[in-house]
């Protein structure tokens, strides 16, 4: 009767150890890790932080894969060394409910600081990662800090990521910002000079549900999606945006001083706010441009500041807006530079141009001058108000193409007039050519409208062909040159099979997506050379984004499905 007691406690022990060896959890009371390498493992996950920690210049922590970081309470981990994390997970205790602990995130007060995550999920944090108190470092050959995140998630956090002016680096690719307070949150620099920037680099990041996705900060922005964000990026001075989507955003883009381009905007309330320059804080002013990108179904596509310095809104495609654009009579312009409205084609709006006019007491940056918007090359069609003009000012049109109604212009201009007193000279016009004027040149479509992402639209019932965005003879104001490489789909739209040809010789890799930003599966997913033939007989109606990419750049097309 002793043996069988002694062997059954014996049982309970060996349970009792043994379970801890399969569902090991590892206390940190807090502290600062100072040894060289530290790696925190799956055996003895999870690490539940109980106090504030510290990792120590000159250290190095490594956490594997699987491993959980959970905090138990309101602790931060200050990261000064090395942190390297591939496929953990940061998040607060589980309070039960649906409720977790709010941690403080990771906090990097060193020029030495490095954080590498990959496959990192980031929950329930005040600041995921916090770069705000790392000095401010002027010296080139001293390192900055340097935070590189690929395929890491940032969600359920009040920020995901701040920086400020310190000039640490940060690198982010094919990572997730979801249902956040901020994605990211930049800082502006009072009075930077331009050597000092340093710019936030973003490739392949999806943004969805946020209250904000981007806030303040100069960027370098990249094949990212923007989808059902309260404000998808908000207040961005002196940053690029290339080959992204914004969809069902209530706000797509506010800023100055910003270069976008083939981009598509859709479903937006707002796609694009151009604010005006900050006298006391802003020593970075360039000329906005917004070329080659598509805005459809958004309530307005593109209105600005008084005093803001844009130079070109060239060769995009505004169709079934509310308003595609609303500007000014005279507008700030820098350099010399006139303010140019070309080649783009408005269709199916409600209302395609607002003229406001223009007070002139507005502070201007230094070295800009008010100047009148040229519409040069324009296709409007179907637009039930075409202009809506507040100013005295006449616009500058010259060869426009203009067709869908006669009565297009809200002060009475009806199709084929020809006013000097509204400053409406050599626009072109279609059908009955008895309604056209001395100074009206009747023309084709093909003659006046040079596009770079469509081959093809239909204009009040004809099917035009659209080249790409060249420069127009007789109009000494185009800069735009043809692409070298071209890159064609077809048929577009397709029904079952698309064909897709480029010239440079490059193999590519193809990605498909539909306006909500979400990836469409394709039969191959290596690199591939031209031609290529997809079978997309499954695939529903609809409009989508074929992204051809490589390690040299990327291009996006867009095709229809019927």
């Amino acid at each position: 009767m002793k043996t069988k007691t002694f062997f059954s406690h014996l049982l309970l022990l060996i349970f009792i150890f043994g379970g801890k060896s399969l569902f090991a959890q590892t206390i940190i009371s807090g502290g600062t890790i100072n040894e060289t390498t530290v790696r925190w493992t799956l055996q003895n996950s999870p690490y539940l932080i109980e106090g504030d920690l510290v990792l120590a210049e000159g250290a190095t922590l490594l956490i594997d894969s699987n491993v959980i970081v959970e905090f138990q309470g309101n602790y931060s981990f200050i990261v000064n060394g090395r942190l390297r994390a591939a496929g953990a997970r940061f998040q607060g205790k589980d309070l039960g409910s649906g409720k977790h602990v709010l941690w403080e995130g990771l906090k990097a007060q060193s020029y030495n600081a490095e954080i590498l995550l990959q496959f990192v999920y980031f929950e329930d944090s005040k600041i995921g990662i916090d770069l705000i108190d790392v000095p401010y470092n002027v010296d080139p050959i001293t390192p900055n800090a340097y935070v590189s995140c690929l395929y890491t998630t940032f969600a359920n956090n009040q920020i995901g990521i701040r920086t400020s002016k310190n000039g640490a680096s940060i690198d982010l690719r094919s990572s997730t910002f979801s249902n956040n307070g901020i994605g990211i949150q930049g800082g502006l620099q009072p009075r930077i000079t331009p050597n000092l920037i340093k710019h936030i680099s973003l490739r392949e990041i999806q943004f969805e549900g946020n209250r904000i996705g981007l806030y303040e900060g100069y960027y370098l922005i990249e094949t990212c999606n923007f989808i059902r964000n309260d404000s998808a990026i908000y207040n961005v001075v002196a940053s690029q945006i290339d080959t992204c989507l914004f969809s069902y955003n209530g706000l797509g883009i506010s800023g100055h001083s910003l270069s976008i381009k083939i981009s598509g905007f859709t479903n937006n309330t707002q796609a694009i706010y151009l604010t005006p320059y900050s006298e006391n804080l802003d020593s970075i002013v360039t000329n906005t441009t917004i070329n080659t990108s598509h805005f459809e179904n958004n309530d307005t596509a593109i209105s600005m500041a008084a005093n803001h310095s844009i130079a070109n809104v060239d060769c995009n495609l505004f169709i079934k807006n509310l308003l595609a654009l609303n500007v000014f009579d005279q507008t700030s312009v820098l350099g010399g530079l006139p303010f140019t409205i070309q080649r783009n084609i408005f269709s199916f709006n409600s209302k395609a141009i607002i003229v406001s006019q223009q007070t002139q007491n507005s502070s201007l940056f230094p070295g800009a001058v008010y100047e009148k918007p040229q519409l040069l090359y324009n296709s409007f069609s179907d637009n039930p108000q075409l202009f809506i003009n507040a100013s005295s000012t006449p616009l500058n049109l010259f060869k426009n193409y203009m067709t869908g109604t006669k009565q297009m212009l809200e002060f009475g201009i009806t199709d084929g007039s020809d006013s000097t007193v509204f400053g409406f000279v050599n626009y072109t016009v279609s059908g009955d050519t008895s309604l056209v004027g001395p100074n009206v040149i009747v023309t084709k479509i093909e003659d006046v409208i040079k596009h770079t992402n469509y081959d093809s639209l239909d204009i009040a019932g004809t099917q035009f062909t659209i080249v790409r965005c060249n420069p127009q003879p007789g109009n000494p104001l185009t800069t735009l040159q043809p692409e070298e490489n071209e890159f064609v789909a077809f048929p577009n739209p397709l029904q079952s099979r698309l064909n897709i040809r480029w010239t440079d010789g490059q193999a590519y890799r193809i990605y498909l997506f539909n306006t909500l930003g979400q990836a469409i599966p394709l039969p191959n997913s290596q690199a591939l050379v031209s031609p290529v033939e997809i079978r997309l007989e499954g695939l529903p109606k609809g409009i989508y984004f074929l992204l051809l990419k490589n390690e040299l750049g990327s291009k996006t097309l867009k095709v229809v499905k019927e």
